[in-house]
């Protein structure tokens, strides 16, 4: 690691995706050396204004460091983080979206026997043509990215055993024709979104309202 040859002084930042494991390894080359993981939750493609970015320090009640300073005098929000609470939430926050849009994706492309994708885009209603557009920004950038998120995280498995588990729970209900249990848990889902159901059921509309 090239952090071994860095100078003491030097403050090391990790924009990984997955902070933990280089926060263990530089612990094990350099123990106490300076390091502050940045992991700005956008594309490097949009604004940055008003966008988060997580910071990863060891004890996350430390004072504020300076490079956190500087991001947010850059106009972007510093959320503050263990490596390991960066992880789990990273699992949650892009590993399982991201592995429901590929699923998605792989679904789509058996589908092709069945349907021809020219058909598909003449009749998608928004929220096809929303998951087609995630599924394309995903193959529209390298296959590593994605790859790292799935298999470096090792809060995933996690997430994608809980995705799939929901769809068999989904198919046993709608071949059980139990349309009440199927009630209850979308209610149990939206009781768990609690405050944030109306944002972004919000946010859903002006996603939609340009795709028309």
């Amino acid at each position: 690691m090239v952090a071994g040859h860095a100078r003491d002084e030097a403050v090391i930042v990790p924009t990984c995706s997955v902070q933990q494991r280089f926060f263990n390894d530089l612990d094990a080359i350099k123990p106490g050396h300076p390091c502050l993981g940045l992991n700005p939750m956008f594309s490097p493609s949009l604004p940055a204004q008003g966008r988060v970015v997580a910071s990863c320090l060891p004890d996350p009640e430390s004072t504020s460091h300076w490079l956190e300073q500087s991001v947010q005098e850059a106009g972007m929000r510093v959320k503050r983080l263990s490596p390991e609470r960066h992880d789990q939430l990273m699992s949650v926050c892009q590993t399982l979206p991201h592995a429901a849009i590929i699923a998605f994706g792989l679904a789509l492309s058996d589908s092709g026997r069945l349907v021809d994708l020219d058909s598909v885009m003449e009749m998608a209603p928004p929220p096809m043509r929303a998951m087609l557009a995630l599924l394309s920004r995903i193959l529209s950038n390298p296959a590593e990215i994605y790859w790292d998120i799935q298999s470096e995280n090792p809060h995933g498995e996690r997430q994608r055993t809980a995705l799939s588990d929901s769809l068999r729970q989904l198919s046993s209900m709608v071949e059980a024709k139990d349309g009440g249990a199927f009630s209850q848990e979308l209610q149990r889902t939206a009781d768990r979104l609690g405050m944030h159901l109306a944002s972004s059921a919000r946010d859903c509309q002006a996603m939609f309202s340009n795709l028309a």
